[in-house]
Order: structure tokens, then C-alpha cells, then sequence
């Protein structure tokens, strides 16, 4: 599954209550969350890394973590337990890459070694001394100037992989894995003209090498697709969003065919950025639609893995219940928001931190329909103050009380 959420802390006085367009990037698949004692922390086990490693990505993530809420940022349990995945995912492709190195490249094996002991900084320097002996050597630079990048992500130093990510690309510019991971970069990094041109050159690539391998290839059109969707979103190309979000959608939608369970939630997450966008442009009927066939499928989902797919339920009710305030259909909204609230309310109890912010904005959009249907409805201040004591980021809990002040709550 290529799931990636890249959250967007929305303000309650805002015209949107929906989360930002989800980013496909790699996802392992086999890290779960485990809560500890009453003080509900959570760490993140990824079962076939080793535990040294998994030591240090969950010291990795808890420090990332702690910066993203000083950035009025809300780095979640489903977040947490993806950028988990993608950090296994990392160590398996170190891994593979520098076994292939052979048993004879005693740097290689010292480097690996270092990283299945979560001693990243020290596997570094080691890359270091290999790239200095390899500089010259064309596609084994190429893979060791990404190994080396690849490795700055692992310890969540975007900016020092960036230029490792880049030569990379340089040296092997075919090369749709270094390709896809470089614009990735550069599209987290705002650096859109750049993303944009890397982008879709990858994708007159893959798009041949697809015809040949589906399967090997088919998946990573299609996360192409959805991310220039989000690219083309965020500099106001909404025509075009509309169209790549659409091909990432019929990829995903065969892809499901043949393999339901790993790609039926992408199907769902494009849907859920196709709303967003149609809601964004005032296409609210489009929006309601998409809307309800992500609904549809999450519940499907959560049916066979709650704990998983039971919180995008949540937040695809709290969108559809937004769009219904939006186009004056308050009572239906209050139906949604409510079923929201009961999912996401019983999900809180289990994990205030993770969750504290969902709930937040749910109470804040129920808050928001009650006004809307009886201005009077005192009910709403109420909710306005549980929102503001329930967020974590400063940014919703500056929004929940706004609304309480705008209201002549006391």
C-alpha cells in the first residue's frame, strides 16, 4: 500500500475541514502501534527490523514529533505508524543494496551493520569513505549517492539528503526509483517547478516500461499521477489536478482487481483528494460523490481491519459534513458529524494524543451546523470549548476559541 498523509491543520473559522490531499510515497506494511501503561505512549514496532533499529527509529520519530507540534504541525498515530513503515522500508533497500556490494566490500558490510544497530551517524560516515572511493564509477555512485540519501531521510534530514537525491537522479536520470524519490523531495521542499519537470519525465518512463511489467510498474504510475495531482493542486491548476488525479484513480481502480487488499485504500485516498479538490473549486456535487465512494470503501475496509481504517471513516464523514454546511444542508451534515464524533470520540479514549486533533475539528464542524441551524444554539459554545481543551496544535485551539469568542459564547 503507497499511503502517505501529509496533514494540513485547518483553522475552524476556515472554509475547509478536510484533511490535505494524501501522497503516495513507499509504505512497508508490517509496522504496528503499541500503547504503553497509562500514559497511553506510543511506540511504533516494525517486526522484521532489527530491534536495535527499531530502537532508534522510534527515538527518530518521537524527536520528529516533538518538532512538528512546535510547528503547530500534528504528526498522528496513523502518521506516525506510515513514516514508520517508509523508515522500513528504507532500511530494507540499505539493506539489499549494500548485500549486493558482496562479501567482500568490508565497508559495506561495516555500514550495514551500523545501521541494524540504529547507528546511523556512524553508517554515514562509512558511505562517505565508499562514495569518495566510487566517485567515478557511474551506476555504483549512482546507488550509493541515493543509499547516502536515503539514509539522511532515515534520521529525517531532508535538506542533507537533497543533494544525494540529486546527483542520483543526474548520474541515472532513467532510473524511476531515484527519480520518484527526488521529486518527491523537492515537492515537500516547495520546489515545485523542479518537482513538476522531474516528475513528468518519470512518467513518459514509466508509463513504457508499464506496458511491458504492469505489476512492477502499473503502482508507481499511478503514485506519480496522484502526487503531480497534488502538485498541480497547490499551485491553483485545477484542470489538470482534476485530470492526474483521474488516471491515478483508473490505475488504482485496476490495480484493485487483481489485488484488492493491498490497493483498495489508495482507491479510497484518491477519491477523498478528488473531494477535496471539488470541494475546493465549488463542485459540490462532484465533491459529495467522491466523498461517498471513499466512505464506502473505508467502511469495507474497517469492516476487515478496524484499527486501520476506522479513523479515515471518521475523517471522510467530518468532510462530507462540512460540504453539507456548505451547500445549506445542515441536518444531513449533523448526521454525518455525529457518526464522526462517535467513531473518533471512542478512538480518543484509547490515544488523546494521536487522535486530539480529529476530534477537535469534528467538534468544531458540529459546533458550526448547530449554529448554522439555530443561531441561538447554545449548545454550540459548549462544543467550541471542548474542541479548544481537546486539540494538541495551537493553531486549533487558537481556531476553537475564535469561534466560542464570535459566537458571544460565555
Amino acid at each position: 500500500m503507497r499511503i502517505y498523509i501529509l496533514i494540513l491543520i485547518l483553522l475552524l473559522s476556515s472554509p475547509v475541514f478536510a484533511k490535505e490531499p494524501y501522497k503516495d510515497i513507499e509504505t512497508y506494511g508490517k509496522c504496528s502501534p503499541i500503547i504503553e501503561g497509562n500514559n497511553n505512549k506510543t511506540t511504533v514496532n516494525c517486526y522484521d527490523i532489527d530491534p536495535r533499529a527499531n530502537n532508534q527509529l522510534n527515538e527518530l520519530l518521537d524527536k520528529n514529533l516533538k518538532l512538528s507540534q512546535s510547528l503547530n504541525k500534528n504528526l498522528e498515530l496513523l502518521q506516525k505508524i506510515k513514516e514508520a513503515e517508509e523508515w522500513a522500508k528504507r532500511y530494507h533497500d540499505l539493506e539489499e543494496s549494500l548485500k549486493a556490494m558482496g562479501d567482500d566490500d568490508t565497508d559495506a558490510k561495516n555500514a550495514l551493520g551500523l545501521i541494524k544497530e540504529g547507528e546511523l551517524d556512524k553508517a554515514g560516515a562509512i558511505l562517505d569513505k565508499i562514495l569518495k572511493k566510487q566517485e567515478s564509477q557511474g551506476d555504483k555512485t549512482a546507488e550509493n549517492q541515493y543509499n547516502r540519501g536515503q539514509l539522511f531521510l532515515m534520521q529525517y534530514k531532508p535538506l542533507d539528503a537533497l543533494p544525494h537525491l540529486e546527483k542520483a537522479y543526474n548520474y541515472r536520470q532513467d532510473n524511476p526509483k531515484y527519480a520518484l524519490e527526488f521529486a518527491k523531495l523537492l515537492q515537500e521542499q516547495n520546489n515545485f517547478k523542479e518537482a513538476q519537470i522531474v516528475y513528468e519525465k518519470n512518467l513518459i518512463n514509466l508509463r513504457k516500461l508499464s506496458k511491458s511489467n504492469p505489476p512492477a510498474y502499473l503502482p508507481d504510475v499511478a503514485a506519480t499521477l496522484n502526487n503531480l495531482g497534488i502538485l498541480y493542486k497547490d499551485t491553483q491548476r485545477h484542470k489538470d489536478a482534476e485530470t492526474a488525479f483521474n488516471k491515478a484513480l483508473s490505475n488504482y481502480r485496476k490495480l484493485a482487481e487483481a489485488n484488492p487488499f493491498a490497493y483498495l485504500p489508495d482507491v479510497a485516498m484518491t477519491l477523498n483528494n478528488l473531494g477535496i479538490l471539488y470541494s475546493d473549486t465549488q463542485r459540490h456535487k462532484d465533491a459529495e460523490d467522491a466523498y461517498n465512494e471513499a466512505l464506502s470503501t473505508f467502511r469495507n475496509l474497517a469492516e476487515a481491519n478496524p484499527s486501520a481504517y476506522l479513523p479515515y471513516v471518521a475523517i471522510t464523514l467530518n468532510n462530507i459534513a462540512y460540504l453539507n454546511l456548505l451547500t445549506n444542508d445542515s441536518e444531513k451534515g449533523q448526521t454525518y458529524v455525529k457518526e464522526a464524533l462517535k467513531i473518533i470520540g471512542e478512538i480518543y479514549k484509547n490515544n488523546p494524543p494521536a487522535y486530539g486533533n480529529d476530534l477537535a475539528q469534528s467538534l468544531g464542524v458540529y459546533g458550526m451546523i448547530l449554529i448554522k441551524i439555530n443561531p441561538k444554539n447554545i449548545k454550540s459554545c459548549d462544543l467550541f470549548k471542548e474542541a479548544e481543551q481537546t486539540a494538541y496544535a495551537e493553531s486549533i485551539k487558537q481556531a476553537a476559541k475564535d469561534q466560542f469568542n464570535e459566537n458571544n459564547c460565555k
